[in-house]
């Protein structure tokens, strides 16, 4: 008992136990900023569950094993990092609402604590993309339950809430016959939340270490799948095919031996796939092609999102924003006889970032991007001494395309606690993954 204690009080148990629990969403409550007069998600100032384990945790095992250990190749990701959490600093100062802006900075700080966290060379990467994967069966099982039973009730511990395929507000998909199907939510806030999540988990599990588990990690990736598929999650799905084509061509291209031990996982995925998509193809092919009357509905919306920016954008601060969390603030200045459902942030991280912390925060950011890109492209770790692509940082990169798709299509990478710990995870593996320390299966460290 004492031995599993000890390996639980290092850097690679806490995040272990963190990204198993980060999709339930237990919060608690302490702050509202009303919108038009009624509540919105985007007004809330809380302290999730997973934010107060990460930072005790880490907090304790940092005094008890001493600070992180991090590679001086990643300092510049760290001091962008860094610099983005100033400007947004700044641009909370002069914010128009205190308690979006207050929620904006706990996330980001969050996110921030993880990254850096991911990046100390004592924690088993192994063993964190284990938890990254365990943590998301029981959504992917709750999901099952909201697509085929149309419901699932509430519970305040959990941080779930209550699902119904006839509740307006509720995402569905709408069949030939007009019935509608509730999207799979799972523990998550929104479909497209856990899709994101769902998509990086299918090319972790691809790209955990060969061991004779192939087979459950097979079945695994088709469990994984199957939740995909039914969150109906168009930039989920269009970031997965665009980052797992990307991998598959480095490993085919530079390492075919392990391209080929990757048939079977794969084989399964796609027909798992293929045949959630058949089971609701009218509903599905309609959402991925925007020919249902809730899919124009959707794309109507974002185009219009995209008509009114500029006008977001009209006496805002060009350098520093108008705060973090406070576009749908905007909106309802501009608009003020909408309903709250209505007001909602536009659906493209570099112009919601451009809007809310200003020209300097986008650039900062793009910075961070670049300096990712680089430094894990020239990192040692990326090669191997015969010649060729690690297949770990191919994964990573494959990971990284993945979320490069959602940024244009959704904002939830910037405007939520789970997507911006998402964001760490896929840059910290980005930087590291390829490091000896990812095939060390023997100890937790």
């Amino acid at each position: 008992m004492k031995k599993f204690v000890n390996q639980l009080l290092t850097p690679t148990g806490i995040l272990a136990i963190f990204f198993f629990l980060l999709p339930w969403q237990t919060r608690y409550i302490f702050g509202l900023s009303s919108l038009s007069g009624s509540f919105t998600q985007f007004g809330i100032l809380s302290l999730y569950a997973t934010q107060l384990f990460l930072v005790v945790g880490l907090a304790l095992v940092y005094l008890l094993r001493g600070s992180p250990v991090i590679d001086a190749r990643y300092r510049r990701s760290l001091a962008l990092g860094v610099a983005i959490m100033v400007v947004t600093i700044v641009s909370s100062y002069f914010a128009q609402q205190s308690i979006p802006a207050l929620a904006a900075l706990i996330d980001l700080t969050g996110a921030g604590i993880t990254f850096a966290a991911l990046l100390d060379k004592r924690v088993n990467l192994k063993w964190v993309m284990s938890a990254f994967v365990a943590g998301l069966l029981i959504p992917v099982g709750i999901g099952l339950v909201q697509v085929f039973v149309g419901e699932t009730g509430a519970s305040t511990v959990l941080g779930l809430a209550s699902r119904d395929a006839d509740r307006l507000g509720d995402a569905v998909l709408m069949l030939s016959d007009g019935s509608r199907v509730l999207r799979a939510y799972g523990t998550f806030s929104h479909p497209n939340n856990f899709g994101g999540y769902l998509a990086v988990g299918l090319l972790t599990t691809l790209a955990l270490p060969f061991t004779r588990a192939r087979k459950a990690r097979g079945v695994i990736a088709a469990v994984l799948a199957i939740g995909l598929v039914l969150t109906a999650s168009r930039s989920a799905l269009l970031g997965l095919m665009l980052g797992g084509a990307l991998t598959m061509f480095v490993l085919h291209m530079k390492r075919t031996d392990i391209a080929r031990k990757l048939v079977m996982p794969i084989a399964i995925t796609v027909v798992v796939m293929a045949l959630g998509v058949t089971l609701f193809a009218p509903s599905i092919a309609a959402s991925l092609r925007g020919g249902g009357a809730l899919e124009d509905k959707s794309l109507s919306e974002r185009a219009d999102q995209y008509r009114e920016f500029p006008e977001t954008m009209n006496g805002t601060d060009w350098l520093i924003g108008s705060g973090p969390r406070s576009y749908v603030y905007t909106l309802a200045t501009i608009h003020p006889d909408r309903g709250v459902w209505e007001y909602q942030p536009i659906h493209n991280v570099p112009l919601l970032v451009l809007a809310e912390i200003g020209l300097l925060g986008l650039i900062l950011l793009v910075a961070w991007v670049v300096t990712l890109d680089r430094t894990s492209t020239s990192s040692p770790a990326r090669g191997r001494p015969g010649g060729g692509v690690n297949r770990d940082a191919a994964y990573a990169h494959g990971m990284g395309k993945v979320l490069f798709v959602i940024i244009f299509f959704d904002h939830y990478l910037w405007s939520s606690w789970v997507g911006l710990v998402l964001v760490a995870y896929v840059a910290a593996l980005m930087l590291r993954l390829g490091e000896n320390e990812i095939d060390n299966t023997k100890k937790i460290v």
